[in-house]
Parts: structure tokens; C-alpha cells; sequence
């Protein structure tokens, strides 16, 4: 099997990584025709919500689609192309290149433009212009692609109401890179601790563990760890609580598993209430899994769908300090559970969410698709795009 992945793709990100790691531990040949357009989440959220630099995007785009023209020129026979995340900009592009060798077309969205812009982090009025082109772009990139890869079946139910056909959607979950499974350094005896990494959006939900923890600072044995930077660090860390540590920085993988996850009793997911909130489950909860720590994250139907709580993961109502700092004090006062939890989710992770676990999925659908796509093709009418 021959896969062109397209786009502007971000090569550091976590999902597409696992993608193209897990298809080559199958042997597949993953040609990747690419050119930068982005630069890191914060620069496209600037774009996107209106900043003056979004007026220079069309030329940018512009030599990116003369550039990726150019690459596909080059890229050998394939069987199908996959866009990759962030890849809404190039959909039409990729659409009509994929037609051009007739293959199909597969698009790895990861996230709606609309619920990570309007809804989840608030930049843009629902009502507002741009607004309604960024959910007309989300239709548009969804009605293109001959499959949709989404990682929760919440997701892909939000995916077709924004106007995915849905015989298109499959699911194919987010994973983590086999290096979470790299040997750790031992937790500290003397506390019991819970680490929170990420970018502090809105749906992590980092104002209800600043909560908890201030319910927990009389028991000093019980702290809190937070690792990263982002949207809400100056809103719910300007005041911390002599139990909550902060460190405002941003680590590789490797340093940030030796440093904060391994040396922590149990990670968190997130407890945000944004209607996105409630629809994924996040790259740190299956890089925890991977890395045999018990996990705290909201009791979502996205979580049930993959995560058997009190198994698998400690499910917390989501928005709620007070059930999360009793969950923390039960889970720290119950080794076993936490031993069980660990055990569990790390089996779970290489079962279902490890890069070849994901590589396997991702395989069987371009079997589905490439043989539906050729069966359609072999039929006597016009191909649309």
C-alpha cells in the first residue's frame, strides 16, 4: 500500500505522527508531499479570529498550493491521500489532485474550525461574519473528502451536523507516540501528586484544578502540578494556592516525561464544560495511559465511549472542583485503585491506542475506501468533485 499525505500538516503533532508512524510499522509507503503555511497554534488562532496578519494569508496560500503542485508532480503512484491536520485550507486542492490520478481522498480534520475558534475558545461572535465563513469552510472540507477520520463517535456526530456525509465518518483514535512507555522515575513517597500539561484552553478546563486545589491546601501530603502556557494561565494561576506548582514552560516529549509525568502519582485530563469538552478526549490522557499512570478526567460521553471508568480511568464530573479535589483524596488514600487504574489504562493503550494500533485502523479504512472508490469509478458516470 502506497499513501500520499498532503497539506501543510504540522510534522510535530501528536496525531499525525502517530498516523504516519503506525502505517510504516505496517509496511506501508507513506510519501509525504508537504509545505509549511502555518506557524504554531497561536499564530493560526491569530489568523483566523481576525488579526491584520490574516490579510497576507492569501498569497501565502497561494505559493503553498503552487508548491504542493509542484511536490504532488513528483510523488510516485499512490492509492489514496490523506490530508492532514491542519489541512482545511488545501482540501479543494487536495480534491481535485486526488481526482486527477484517480484515487480517493481521505481528510483527518482532527477538529472543526467552528467549535475550536467560536465555541470552545471564544474569538470569534457566533453571529460575526467570519464566523459563518469559517463554518461554510468546515462544510465545504467535510463534503469533499471521500472519508472522514474522527477520533470519538461524539465527534463524528458533531462532524455531521456541520454537513459530513456519514457514510464518510469513520473513527480513528488520537493515540500517543511509543516513547510515554520509556522507563520513569519513581514518585516521591514523601507527597502524592497530580500533573496537568497542555496549552490551558478553555475546555482543559485548568480554573476547576486551581479550585480543587485550594480545597486541598490544608492537607499538605496532596499537591497539584501544572506544566505549560496558553489562553487561561493568567486568569486561574495569578493567585495559586501553596499547593499547586506551577511551571509556565514547554518541554519535548522525552523531558516532559522524565521531569513531570513520571515523577507524578496520577495525571489529569480535562474538566472544561465547552460543548468541544464533551466531545474529545485529549492527547495528554492517552499519552498518561501509555505512560502507567492512573487518570483523572471529566465524565464525558466521549471519555465513556473508550475509557470503563474506575478501570480504566477515574471519570470526574466535569466543571466540578469539589468532586475532583474528592477524587483526588480517594485516589491518593487507595494505592490499589491507582495500581489497577495504571495497569489497565496502560493495557488499554497498547490494545487500542499505541501508533500501531492506530497504524492498523487507519490501514482497514484505506482498504474500505479505496475498494468502494474504485468500485464507483469502474461505473459508467461522471466523476464529481
Amino acid at each position: 500500500m502506497k499513501v500520499c499525505y498532503f497539506g501543510s500538516y504540522d510534522q510535530g503533532e501528536s496525531r499525525n505522527a502517530i498516523i504516519i508512524t503506525g502505517l510504516r510499522h505496517l509496511g506501508v509507503q507513506v510519501y509525504e508531499c508537504r509545505t509549511p503555511l502555518w506557524g504554531d497554534t497561536a499564530a493560526r488562532l491569530e489568523l483566523a479570529s481576525g488579526s491584520r496578519q490574516a490579510a497576507g494569508l492569501l498569497p501565502r496560500l497561494g505559493r503553498a498550493w503552487a508548491e504542493l503542485v509542484a511536490r504532488h508532480l513528483r510523488v510516485p503512484t499512490y492509492d489514496v491521500m490523506i490530508v492532514g491536520y491542519p489541512g482545511h485550507l488545501h482540501m479543494p486542492l487536495a480534491r481535485f489532485l486526488a481526482w486527477s490520478r484517480r484515487k480517493p481522498l481521505i481528510f483527518d480534520p482532527f477538529i472543526s474550525l467552528t467549535e475550536t475558534i467560536v465555541e470552545d475558545r471564544a474569538l470569534l461572535p457566533g453571529d460575526s461574519l467570519r464566523a459563518r465563513l469559517l463554518a461554510a469552510l468546515d462544510r465545504l472540507t467535510l463534503c469533499l473528502a471521500d472519508g472522514v477520520l474522527a477520533d470519538t463517535g461524539s465527534h463524528a456526530g458533531h462532524f455531521i451536523h456541520l454537513g459530513a456525509r456519514p457514510d464518510t465518518l469513520r473513527q480513528v483514535n488520537v493515540g500517543a507516540p511509543w516513547i510515554y512507555t520509556k522507563p520513569q522515575p519513581p514518585p516521591s513517597p514523601a507527597y502524592w501528586q497530580a500533573l496537568y500539561y497542555g496549552q490551558f484552553i478553555p475546555l482543559h478546563g485548568v480554573d476547576v484544578m486551581v479550585a480543587a486545589a485550594r480545597l486541598l491546601q490544608s492537607e499538605p501530603r496532596l499537591r497539584l502540578r501544572l506544566v505549560g502556557q496558553g489562553q487561561c494561565w493568567a486568569a486561574t494561576t495569578s493567585d495559586p494556592p501553596p499547593n499547586l506548582e506551577l511551571y509556565p514552560t514547554w518541554l519535548p516529549a522525552a523531558d516532559l516525561l522524565q521531569q513531570h509525568i513520571g515523577p507524578a502519582h496520577a495525571c489529569l485530563g480535562i474538566f472544561g464544560t465547552t460543548p468541544k469538552a464533551y466531545r474529545v478526549i485529549p492527547y495528554k490522557v492517552y499519552a498518561a495511559l501509555a505512560a502507567g499512570k492512573p487518570v483523572l478526567t471529566g465524565d464525558t460521553p466521549a471519555a465513556r465511549e473508550l475509557l470503563q471508568p474506575y478501570e480504566a480511568a477515574y471519570l470526574v464530573p466535569p466543571g466540578d472542583p469539589q468532586a475532583l479535589a474528592e477524587a483526588l483524596r480517594h485516589l491518593a488514600a487507595n494505592p490499589a485503585l491507582s495500581a489497577r487504574l495504571a495497569a489497565n489504562g496502560q493495557a488499554l493503550y497498547y490494545q487500542r491506542f499505541s501508533p500501531a494500533a492506530v497504524g492498523l485502523d487507519v490501514y482497514r479504512i484505506i482498504l474500505e475506501i479505496t475498494n468502494k472508490y474504485k468500485a464507483r469509478i469502474s461505473q459508467p458516470q461522471p466523476m464529481g468533485f
